[in-house]
């Protein structure tokens, strides 16, 4: 295995309540799934790497609510970028030392509740004038 000959240590299925332990150990989290077009937001798993201040290499960084999102990860178009992506961070990890501040003001729980508030409050304001 590739990751294996790298030097990378692969554990496969960790129990969740010792994920922290592995994020934190982590030097990226790299999500290789590349959603549909209509696809948007940001996956569960990509939050906890942030909130163990691990850089986040993911596709789905380009739905994250921050314009300049480059101090918490990078989000490839496609798997050759993914690639490029991940040896940027490995090299230069000096940039993405702040992942956990940086995304503190989008992860925690107060964040999450009142964006979804916000939604629905704009969806029944839209039911509400028709």
């Amino acid at each position: 295995m590739i990751a294996q000959e790298s030097g990378a240590k692969v554990v496969g299925r960790v129990p969740q309540e010792e994920l922290p332990v592995y994020l934190s150990a982590s030097d990226v989290y790299a999500l290789a799934t590349f959603p549909h077009r209509n696809q948007r937001g940001i996956d569960v798993s990509s939050l906890q790497g942030m909130a163990c201040n691990v850089p986040i290499v993911s596709p789905n960084m380009a739905h994250f609510p921050l314009s300049d999102f480059s101090g918490i990860g990078l989000a490839p178009t496609d798997p050759d970028e993914l690639t490029a992506c991940i040896r940027q961070v490995l090299y230069e990890p000096e940039k993405y030392g702040r992942v956990r501040e940086l995304s503190l003001p989008f992860i925690t729980w107060d964040a999450i509740v009142s964006k979804a508030c916000h939604v629905y409050d704009s969806l029944i304001e839209q039911a509400d004038r028709k």
